[in-house]
C-alpha cells in the first residue's frame, strides 16, 4: 500500500509539474508571437494553438478571441453551448476591446490555475494590442508627416515668396518631431541610430547622444564588437537579430536596415534588450524539468541498490561476530602449529589485517547506504511538513557548530547576522542539511592557508524574502562547470568520495520552501550562493 500510495504521490507531483511547465511555456510562447508578429492579427492566430497547449485538456479544448469585430480560433457559429467555460475581457488602455472564452467540449473542471493562466494571456494581449496600437499611430504619424514635406515643399519650389506657408511648414515639421520623439524616449530599451561609421545620430538615451559611436557609449569598447550585427546590416540590407552575453549579462541585439530611395543603407537602427532575467527564467524552467525526469529514473536505481547492500551488511555483521569467536581458538592452534597460513598469508598477518579489512568492508557498505538514502531523498518529495517555526540565524549557528571543527581546518569563519529577521514557516532539519552541505563545500574549495568563509544573513525589504549568503575566497567555478553544478551526480570532486548529490539536493529542498540558490562565482576568485526564501504565506510558489 505504501508503494502504490508512493506512486500517486509521485504522479501527481510529475503532473503538477508538468502542468506548470505547460503554463510557463503557454505565456513564453505567446510572448514570442507577440514579440516577432507583423501585427496584431498575425500575433493573435498565433498565440491560438499555444493557449490550447496550455490547458489541461487540450484535445476538448476550444478557444475564442475577440478584438474589436474580428474573431480568431472557434468562430461563434461554430462553437456549441457548453456549461464548463471561462471568460476574461480583454481592457486596453482601460477600453474594453474584446475578451478571451475558454470551452471544455467535455465535462471537465478547470484548474485554479487556468483560470489564472487567462487573466496573465488576456493582460499579454492587451499589452500587445497597446503596442501595436502605438506602432500604427507613430507609422500614421510618420505617413502624414512625409505627405505635408511632399506638399509644402512643392509649394516652397514653386513659390519663394510664401514664407507663410513655410513658417507653418517648420512648426509642423517641429511639433511631430517633439512627438515622435516622446514615443522614442518612452521606449525603456536601448535604441539608437548610427551611420556607416558607426557613429550615434540619434538615440532615446540622454547619456548615449551626441558625438560618439555606439560601441564605446553601450558596451564600453574601443572597437567595433566583433558580435556587431549592424555591420552585417549595412552590407545585407536586411533585418538580423542576435543574443550576446558580456560581463554576466545577455542582450538581445537587433538591427534594422533604413534605406534611402537608392536602395543604399544609409542608417542602421539597433535596439539593445537586457534579457538576463528572461535567460535565467529559461534555464531555471529547464532545470525544474530536469529533475522531474530524472527523480523517476533515481527512485529506481536506488531501490535495486539498497536491496543486496543490505544483504552484504547483515551478512557482514554475521561474519564479523564468527571471526571474533574464531580467533582464540586459531591463536591456541597456532601455537602449535606455527607455520600455519591462511588465504596463503601467514598467520600473524592474517591476524593483524583481518578485522581491519571487515570493518573497510563495513564503512563502505555504511557510505553506499549513504548515498542511496541522497538518492531517495533527491527522488521524491520532502514528507517533513513544512510547520516548523524557522529562524534563519539559529539553522545557522546550529548548523556551524556541526561542522565547525571540519572548517576551521581549512578557513576562518566571519558572521554578519542581521537580527529583527521575521520568523517564517519550513523544515528546521532539511534547511540545516542544506546549510551544512554549503558550509562543506566552502571549506573544501579552498586550498592552502589565508582561507575564508563569510556567512551573511538578512532581509530583502522589496521581495519580502529571507537570505543567506555565503562567501568563500576559494578557487571558484568556471563558467564551463557552473551551469551543471546543480545537476544530480555531477561532481570535481570524484576521487575524494564527492557522489554529485549534495547540491542537487540543497535545490530541491529550497524549492519545497518556494525558493530559489543563486551562485556568483569566478575561477580562481571565490564563490558566493546566496539563497533566498520567502517569508509570507501567501507568496507564490
Amino acid at each position: 500500500m505504501k508503494e502504490k500510495s508512493g506512486e500517486r504521490d509521485k504522479k501527481n507531483i510529475e503532473l503538477a509539474l508538468r502542468e506548470r511547465v505547460k503554463e510557463l511555456q503557454c505565456l513564453y510562447a505567446i510572448s514570442s508571437e507577440m514579440e516577432s508578429a507583423k501585427d496584431i492579427h498575425e500575433a493573435i492566430s498565433g498565440s491560438v494553438r499555444h493557449i490550447i497547449d496550455g490547458f489541461q485538456f487540450p484535445d476538448i479544448t476550444e478557444v475564442t478571441i475577440r478584438i474589436d469585430d474580428s474573431f480568431y480560433g472557434k468562430q461563434p457559429g461554430e462553437c456549441g453551448k457548453y456549461d464548463n467555460c471561462i471568460e476574461q475581457p480583454i481592457v486596453a488602455d482601460g477600453k474594453p476591446r474584446g475578451e478571451i472564452r475558454i470551452r471544455y467540449t467535455k465535462k471537465a473542471a478547470f484548474l485554479e490555475e487556468e483560470k489564472n493562466l487567462i487573466k496573465e494571456i488576456s493582460n499579454k494581449i492587451a499589452l500587445a494590442i497597446e503596442k501595436y496600437d502605438l506602432k500604427e499611430e507613430r507609422e500614421r504619424n510618420v505617413m502624414k508627416l512625409e505627405v505635408l514635406v511632399r506638399e509644402k515643399t512643392k509649394e516652397v519650389e514653386e513659390s519663394h515668396r510664401k514664407n507663410k506657408a513655410l513658417k507653418e511648414l517648420t512648426e509642423a515639421l517641429e511639433r511631430s518631431k517633439k512627438k515622435l520623439k516622446t514615443f522614442f524616449d518612452a521606449i525603456t530599451d536601448i535604441i539608437v541610430v548610427i551611420d556607416p561609421d558607426f557613429n550615434v545620430v540619434m538615440s532615446n538615451k540622454a547619456s548615449i547622444a551626441g558625438n560618439t559611436r555606439c560601441y564605446e557609449k553601450i558596451f564600453n569598447n574601443k572597437a567595433v564588437c566583433d558580435f556587431c550585427p549592424a555591420r552585417l546590416v549595412f552590407t545585407s540590407k536586411d533585418s538580423l537579430a542576435r543574443e550576446v552575453k558580456i560581463d554576466k549579462k545577455t542582450y538581445l541585439l537587433k538591427s534594422y536596415p533604413i534605406i534611402n530611395r537608392q536602395g543604399n543603407v544609409v542608417r542602421v537602427l539597433e535596439k539593445c534588450s537586457d534579457i538576463t532575467k528572461e535567460k535565467q527564467i529559461e534555464r531555471h524552467l529547464v532545470q525544474s524539468y530536469k529533475l522531474a525526469s530524472l527523480g523517476k529514473l533515481v527512485a529506481g536505481i536506488a531501490h535495486e541498490i539498497n536491496n543486496p547492500n543490505t544483504y552484504i551488511k547483515g551478512n557482514l555483521a554475521i561474519i564479523r561476530e564468527s571471526i571474533a569467536d574464531i580467533l582464540p581458538i586459531t591463536d591456541e592452534y597456532v601455537k602449535q602449529h606455527r607455520d600455519m597460513k591462511i588465504a596463503r598469508l601467514d598467520y600473524r598477518t592474517f591476524r593483524e589485517h583481518i578485522p581491519v579489512l571487515l570493518d573497510d568492508m563495513i564503512q563502505g557498505v555504511d557510505r553506499i547506504k549513504n548515498i542511496v538514502d541522497g538518492l531517495r531523498n533527491f527522488a521524491r518529495k520532502n514528507e517533513g511538513i513544512l510547520e516548523d517555526d524557522i529562524n534563519i540565524n539559529t539553522i545557522v549557528r546550529s548548523s556551524l557548530h556541526l561542522v565547525e571543527n571540519q572548517i576551521r581546518r581549512h578557513a576562518k569563519i566571519g558572521l554578519d547576522l542581521k537580527e529583527d529577521i521575521p520568523v517564517f514557516k519550513g523544515n528546521i532539519q532539511k534547511l540545516e542539511q542544506v546549510m551544512v552541505n554549503m558550509l562543506i563545500n566552502a571549506s573544501q574549495a579552498i586550498e592552502g592557508k589565508g582561507g575564508l568563509i563569510t556567512i551573511e544573513t538578512g532581509l530583502n525589504g522589496k521581495t519580502g524574502r529571507v537570505f543567506v549568503r555565503i562567501t568563500d575566497n576559494g578557487i571558484g567555478i568556471d563558467d564551463k562547470n557552473k551551469k551543471y553544478i546543480f545537476d544530480p551526480f555531477y561532481t570535481t570532486k570524484r576521487s575524494s568520495g564527492g557522489t554529485g548529490l549534495g547540491l542537487s539536493i540543497s535545490y530541491g529542498i529550497i524549492k519545497e520552501h518556494r525558493g530559489t540558490i543563486e551562485v556568483e562565482s569566478s575561477l580562481h576568485k571565490g564563490t558566493a550562493f546566496t539563497i533566498l526564501i520567502p517569508t509570507g504565506r501567501d507568496m507564490p510558489s
